[in-house]
């Protein structure tokens, strides 16, 4: 056998066909199973493909070839023709087909052709929206079919072609076998069906009957029965086989099937459709014909569900289409108003109190972001009626400025039904000594500067806070600002600094006894204290100091953050150094994810040290300083971190070059995982190919006999 090599490199490809057929008569007569006793006439291809704008793929070979793609995210179409194959004759095809099957998943439009083709080679096709599936007497449509249908959630068009449920030798493993579970697609999705060669075999009829009956959206069903009357015969006529498919029942009311004449070319295999074929309609087929707004006839509550994702003004002018839809709008449940693009300033006014004070039912969901409308009094009657309605959700964003700050309406305030609140911009709130806020549990502040005392006293008078997200730019002064909230479980601080305060800092102090997840990013690292954190199990930091002012006290900063966390089980961890950072030992944690932009590789080990009980690394280099004095270049083996020897269990490497250095700290990784399970390489930025690396990497000697290595 003989083993041919295709790199192609193109960056502006778009479309890439292949069509390879091998000259060795008996291509698929091997003298046993190990593919290393092939006929040395038979090639056996690889492709290496790297085309990030490839578009369109086809491939026509009669022995699978293997296909490697570096980036196939761009795909949208593929026609795979594997006709001429025979799985149980080809050793080296499954894996073949699998990774050929994985690589257009993300296609939208797929053609198969296949002679014998199994369920297993088939991966999740997620964004699949058309497919035509060829079979050359494939006695596994059976299994194949439902397959294709649950793998493929948004499937529209369904194309069958040329399939054959009675020859071969394995026509006792071809009975239809129905679905347990109906295939989402199926569902709410698959619109068209197009049948071609049907020939009236029984099994055959049992599929149509189930994909008209199981069809909840079809829309149309186009059967090409074939002209071949040596076949036909067999079965059925024409004429027999329109009527039976027309009392099959059917799942969508609007369905309508279709008939069409076709001839079977045995040559090839295919089907081509000819003449159509005319039948008279009965009157319930003609009244579904006459059929055309299929929208409106869908119930109320559906129709009040797909304009809830519709911002108001677009919800509010579908009452102009016909009787049926003038007071829909009314019962949407979410009700989204903005003035970002409105100049007519009155005008937007006069349509939110028309919106606001008409008949409405509950509101779950109220967005309300006001720009330009400087009319707190009008606003505040538009939040107040949304209270009203019992509104459980209230997204407010409100212009203010230094000399007019808006202030939350007091029955914003003690509203019983209000579980989420997210504030944009600044405001005044006047709180009552007590029931404020009594059931909200979600608080999202975007501010301008936190105010220490304002914003305190908002937290503190939230009984049941448990997720909290403070959001917005550092003012140029430093704030002291507390979180007490006796049930917060989740709390996120993100700020950004302004350009004149580099070297400040905030103080955070919280109090959260039941808090299970910390999440902080922030240009410039305020300082924090956290008190009674025996519950936090995990938490996400980004440490990364772009001034070089602070110096010594964003260390600080660091180290105490790190210290109060350090009994956690999962850390996420952007850093600039890891050299200059004083970690403490992290006792408890058995994930971590390191996102380091500068970091030399010696300092693994350091930080793996300080982590006994690490079970899952992930290790991300944005930039990689690699340098310093030769004696750095080579990690110390004096002493191996004990998570390596008895924990880690997976690691995870992003954004290797491929340069000595980074495949010593391979080396270094895999030479002392006694317990390692998997590494697994993202291999986007090498500076040589991912054959190359591997081949290095499978030199190095592994302390775990299990371990595997993978590359992406």
């Amino acid at each position: 056998m003989q083993f041919l090599n295709f790199k192609v490199s193109a960056p502006e490809l778009k479309t890439f066909r292949v069509d390879l057929f091998n000259a060795y008569k008996n291509a698929y007569e091997y003298p046993s199973d190990d593919e290393d006793e092939a006929p040395d006439c038979i090639d056996v291809y690889n492709f290496f493909i790297n085309a990030p704008k490839l578009e369109t793929l086809d491939i026509h070979t009669d022995i699978l070839s293997n296909f490697f793609f570096e980036n196939s995210e761009s795909l949208v179409k593929a026609n795979i023709d594997l006709s001429h194959h025979d799985s149980s004759e080809r050793p080296t095809f499954p894996k073949s087909a699998t990774a050929l099957m994985a690589a257009v998943s993300n296609v939208k439009d797929l053609s198969l052709s296949a002679h014998c083709f199994k369920a297993r080679y088939l991966p999740a096709f997620d964004n699949l929206s058309k497919l035509e599936l060829v079979f050359q007497d494939c006695h596994r449509l059976e299994l194949l079919l439902p397959e294709f249908l649950n793998r493929s959630p948004k499937l529209e068009s369904l194309i069958i072609n040329r399939f054959d449920f009675t020859c071969g030798e394995h026509s006792n493993d071809r009975l239809w076998s129905q679905p347990k579970k109906v295939p989402i697609s199926l569902l709410s999705q698959l619109k068209t069906i197009t049948l071609k060669g049907v020939r009236g075999a029984p099994e055959e009829l049992k599929m149509a009957k189930y994909l008209l009956m199981a069809g909840k959206v079809l829309e149309t069903v186009t059967v090409s029965i074939t002209t071949d009357r040596d076949i036909l015969s067999v079965y059925s006529t024409e004429k027999g086989l329109q009527k039976t498919f027309c009392s099959f029942q059917k799942g969508s009311k609007t369905c309508v099937v279709k008939f069409v004449k076709g001839k079977v070319r045995r040559e090839v295999g295919s089907f081509v459709v000819s003449d159509s074929l005319r039948l008279p309609m009965d009157s319930e087929s003609k009244s579904q014909a006459r059929t055309k707004d299929r929208i409106s006839e869908l119930p109320e509550a559906v129709l009040c569900h797909i304009l809830s994702f519709l911002p108001t003004k677009y919800s509010f002018r579908t009452s102009i289409l016909s009787t049926r839809w003038k007071n829909i709008w009314a019962s949407v449940p979410n009700l989204d108003i903005c003035d970002e693009s409105t100049s007519d300033k009155t005008g937007f006014m006069a349509f939110v109190d028309r919106v606001m004070f008409s008949p409405h039912s509950n509101i779950r969901k109220f967005r309300l972001h006001c720009s330009s409308v400087d009319d707190y009094a009008r606003i505040e009657t538009w939040v107040c009626s949304a209270i009203q309605r019992n509104a459980v959700e209230v997204d407010l964003c409100v212009e203010s400025s230094r000399e007019h700050i808006f202030e939350l309406p007091w029955p914003l305030i003690v509203s019983k039904t209000l579980e989420v609140l997210k504030l944009d911009s600044n405001y005044e709130i006047n709180l009552p000594l007590s029931g404020s806020f009594p059931n909200l549990r979600f608080l999202h502040i975007t501010v301008d500067s936190p105010d220490s005392d304002a914003m305190g006293t908002l937290i503190s008078y939230c009984p049941v806070l448990e997720n909290l997200t403070v959001d917005g730019t550092l003012g140029n002064w430093v704030n002291s600002v507390t979180v007490s909230a006796a049930k917060l479980k989740s709390l996120r601080i993100r700020l950004r600094s302004t350009n004149d305060v580099l070297h400040d800092a905030h103080n955070f102090s919280i109090n959260a006894p039941k808090l299970e997840y910390l999440d902080i990013e922030e240009d410039i690292l305020s300082n924090y204290t956290l008190r009674n954190t025996k519950s936090l199990v995990k938490a996400h930091a980004r440490v990364i100091d772009y001034s070089t002012i602070r110096g010594r006290e964003f260390l600080n900063c660091v180290t105490t953050l790190m210290s109060t966390v350090s009994n956690i089980k999962y850390l996420s961890l952007s850093a600039m150094y890891l050299e200059d950072l004083c970690l403490p030992t992290f006792g408890n944690l058995s994930h971590l994810k390191l996102v380091t932009n500068y970091c030399n590789y010696w300092e693994v080990p350091y930080l793996l040290e300080r982590i006994p009980k690490l079970e899952y690394f992930f290790l991300e280099y944005e930039v990689i300083i690699i340098g310093g004095d030769s004696e750095h270049q080579r990690i110390t083996t004096e002493s191996v971190p004990n998570c390596l020897t008895s924990h880690l269990k997976s690691i995870s490497i992003r954004g290797l070059k491929g340069e000595p250095n980074d495949l010593e700290m391979l080396k270094y990784l895999l030479r002392n995982g006694e317990v390692l399970e998997k590494m697994t390489i993202y291999a986007g930025g090498l500076l040589c190919t991912k054959e190359e690396l591997n081949k290095e990497v499978s030199m190095f000697k592994r302390s775990s006999e299990t371990c595997e290595v993978e590359y992406f």
